[in-house]
This record gives structure tokens, sequence and C-alpha cells, in this order.
């Protein structure tokens, strides 16, 4: 029983590795002003679009070779519009709600 259970948990890997539903997770190679560049978990280049909705949560580092999670759009197989950055470390997915912004609040939040 316990086996069973442990099959139908899914990885953090795997939860930020959704991006039709709005999750995407990777290690930062390249940032401008308007976006950034990751190498997703899975290795695949794709190009973040940041945008004066962007919400960054406080411990996002925010240069090269950090690891982010981002909740927002895919746009193409390539483009991803970021709607939150978080950082790779923090809290999960329970009650994400994009509404009320990361763990279900939007304290701590900045602007990009």
């Amino acid at each position: 029983m316990i086996v069973f259970y442990a099959q139908n948990i899914e990885t953090k890997e795997k939860q930020w590795m959704q991006p039709e539903n709005g999750f995407l997770a990777g290690t930062i190679r390249n940032v401008s002003e308007d976006a950034l560049r990751i190498d997703d978990l899975n290795g695949k280049q794709l190009e973040i679009k940041i945008t004066g909705e962007t919400l960054v949560r406080p411990k996002v580092d925010i240069s090269v070779n950090q690891m982010i999670k981002v909740i927002g759009i895919k746009q193409t197989d390539k483009t991803f519009t970021a709607v939150e950055i978080r950082p790779w470390s923090g809290c999960g997915m329970m009650n994400v709600d994009i509404s009320k912004g990361a763990c279900g609040n939007h304290g701590g939040m900045m602007r990009w």
C-alpha cells in the first residue's frame, strides 16, 4: 500500500514542469531588461518574458546560474510569459492560487 502511494506522489520537478498548466522551472542562463533565458529541467532553452505586471518574490535571485520557478502562460514551445517568479527553494504548489499570489497571499511580492 505504501508502494502505490509513493508512486502517485509527484516530485517537485514534475510539479514544476507543466508549462501547459502554467508551471515551469529551470536555471537562468541570460538576463535582459524584459526577459530571462532559462534551461528548463529537461535542458530545453526557453525565453521567459517579464512584464510590469510580473510579480517577483523577494528571495528570488535573478542572476545567471540561479534556479527559479515560474507561474505564467505558455505562449509558444519556446516562450513563456511570467505572472510570478519564485526561488527554486520555498513553498510548494499546495494551494497555489494565481489570483492570490504565492502561497495564497500577496505579502512580500515585488513588481518587476
